[in-house]
């Protein structure tokens, strides 16, 4: 997990040449430009050069993991790393304090204990948090792209543009795509079958549904035209 973020990207290279003001006004009239019509589906606009997503994912397991780590190790008396420093994200020492704080219990009680319990549910979230980070499970992905039938629609965007199709493992064991838009409605020839009240792309499907699916830069040409006009 840390080993997978991307590296920083090298800064730019500085502008030495003088701007006139017919330069200059130009300049900020670009500025202004880009700015008014900067969406977050701009094409080359990021937050930061690395993957949000797996610093974010790598974030949270350390902080789980440091605290479950200080909670196993006061009453086991075993020895807690000291907290993470700025720019800290491995978990491994703290999963390792994680670890032996069990196997001490264990080793004391002969099976396993209440901390077990404790720890059980908390370390198998971190695993599945890291797994879909990782895309090591299919249940529960997210597939980024808006849905063209309920435009993304969900109780938290009334307007749309959410991303509404989740990856999921029917009662079969086949892998499909779920729509969870509000009021989610495809035609029937363009839906492969419903499940719990969703439409459901099985996986043989997947091509036919991937024509429906509006390239990146033409949703964000529709958001700029939306915006100017």
């Amino acid at each position: 997990m840390v080993e997978a973020r991307l590296p920083m990207a090298t800064r730019p290279p500085r502008q030495t040449r003088e701007l006139d003001a017919a330069g200059r006004e130009l300049r900020d009239a670009q500025a202004a430009m880009d700015v008014y019509f900067r969406t977050e589906l701009g094409l080359s606009v990021s937050p930061a050069p690395l993957d949000i997503n797996i610093l974010q994912t790598a974030l949270d397991v350390l902080v789980q993991a440091d605290d479950l780590a200080y909670e196993l190790s006061e009453p086991s008396l075993c020895p807690a790393p000291c907290p993470p420093g700025l720019g800290d994200l491995d978990a491994r020492p703290y999963l390792r304090t994680i670890r032996a704080c069990l196997v001490d219990e264990h080793d004391d009680l002969g099976e396993p204990g209440p901390w077990f319990e404790h720890a059980g549910e908390r370390v198998y979230r971190m695993y599945e948090q890291v797994g879909r980070a990782l895309a090591m499970f299919y249940t529960g992905q997210v597939v980024k792209a808006v849905c063209p039938w309920c435009s993304g629609r969900t109780g938290d965007m009334p307007v749309g543009g959410a991303y509404t199709w989740r990856v999921e493992v029917l009662p079969n064991d086949q892998v499909a795509i779920m729509c969870y838009g509000v009021n989610c409605n495809p035609p029937a020839d363009q839906v492969g079958t419903w499940l719990w009240g969703q439409p459901c792309w099985p996986i043989t499907m997947w091509p036919k549904l991937a024509k429906h699916v509006m390239p990146e830069h033409e949703r964000a040409a529709r958001a700029r035209e939306a915006i100017a006009s």
